[in-house]
């Protein structure tokens, strides 16, 4: 159920959310470090869920990688 292109998601989400880490604190900005290492913790597991639905194609894991990218969005905003 999950395809190619859940995968290069996942590795989009995990690219631009190091950039944003090296962007903030290259700046000098304030980074909450608690908050950055959960969400690319989040990321990564987006990853390999994307990638194991993808190899088993189940469609349990087209939700668990539609729950824990929303669960990083939340994390992002919050």
């Amino acid at each position: 159920m999950t395809g190619g292109y859940m995968v290069t998601s996942a590795v989009v989400q995990l690219v631009t959310g190091a950039g944003l880490i090296w962007t903030l604190t290259s700046l000098d900005l304030p980074v909450v470090d608690a908050k950055m290492w959960v969400k690319l913790a989040l990321d990564a597991l987006v990853a390999v869920t994307a990638l194991a639905g993808m190899r088993n194609r189940r469609s349990w894991a087209f939700y668990a990688v539609g729950t824990f990218t929303a669960t990083a969005a939340v994390v992002a905003v919050a």
